[in-house]
């Protein structure tokens, strides 16, 4: 069986490792710089999903990497929800993910992709949730 897997430019095997925050100022660098997260501090690499009977990719999840020296998602989404700022770091990841997706030929972009949202965004409701549909639009996509 082999499954055939699309070149993405962005695509990389990538081991998140947490960097390590011993020191306060390293802290308070993780605090300021999620405090003014935006696309560009963003990330997003491509997972493939594979359909392991049809041997083929069906979609591919989004992840999101922060920036040196906190590339480790859960560094960066742990964080984030002490400081309360889980909807920003979504939106920046979401924000970065979707102009990525809609650089990619039109071939790639025809896939399914998938983008994580939290719990609390999540049940935030629609006010949480309309501005990525329109955000999946302003891309150039559908929903």
């Amino acid at each position: 069986m082999s499954i055939h897997l699309p070149h993405l430019p962005s695509f990389t095997k990538f081991v998140a490792r947490a960097a390590p925050v011993r020191t306060s100022s390293a802290a308070i660098s993780l605090d300021v710089m999620l405090r003014d997260i935006g696309p560009q501090d963003i990330t997003p690499h491509f997972q493939p999903i594979v359909d392991l009977l049809g041997s083929s990719v069906i979609g591919y999840e989004i992840l999101s990497r922060g920036p040196a020296p906190y590339e480790s998602p859960t560094l960066l989404f742990s964080r984030a929800r002490e400081l309360g700022l889980t909807s920003d770091l979504e939106y920046a990841c979401r924000s970065a993910a979707l102009a990525r997706v809609a650089r990619l030929s039109p071939q790639l972009r025809q896939s399914q992709w998938f983008v994580n949202i939290s719990p609390e965004v999540f049940c935030a409701g629609a006010d949480q949730l309309a501005p990525v549909i329109s955000a999946i639009r302003r891309n150039g996509l559908e929903p």
